[in-house]
């Protein structure tokens, strides 16, 4: 637990309960399957003293996805996983989003895309969807 304490003294903020209870008991990164989980030691290269830059009134959805200026994009965050060719998830900390996972798809159409789940939500999807692609095996 002191690796979170010093990480939240670093970001500033407090993270996620359910974040802190998985990377403390279940794995603190890793491979899935299908995605790489950054650990808590990667995620301190994001700036978090701005909040994330969603706002509903500004962003108009474009395919269902949003582009935000370059400059901007990792505010408010850490990173959560990486799922190769450009994509990767993160974990909103601050702002309107704040506790609620987003996706950048860079291998796809470049766009950042909101899941509307929280992390317990987001990582049991995608466990589930491990699992149920390793079944198929």
């Amino acid at each position: 637990m002191e690796e979170v304490a010093a990480c939240e003294r670093v970001l500033g903020v407090p993270l996620p309960v359910d974040y802190v209870k998985f990377i403390t008991t279940v794995a603190n990164g890793g491979y899935f399957g299908g995605f790489y989980m950054l650990p808590l030691q990667d995620t301190h290269q994001y700036t978090v003293c701005q909040p994330f830059t969603y706002d509903p009134a500004t962003y108009v959805a474009e395919d269902d996805g949003y582009d935000f200026p370059e400059d901007a994009a990792n505010n408010g965050c850490i990173g959560l996983a990486d799922y190769g060719c450009g994509s990767f998830a993160v974990l909103v900390l601050l702002g309107p989003e704040q506790d609620f996972v987003w996706e950048f798809w860079g291998a796809a159409d470049m766009l950042w895309h909101r899941t509307g789940k929280r992390f317990n939500e987001w990582i049991e999807r995608r466990l589930d969807s491990e699992l149920v692609r390793n079944r198929a095996r």
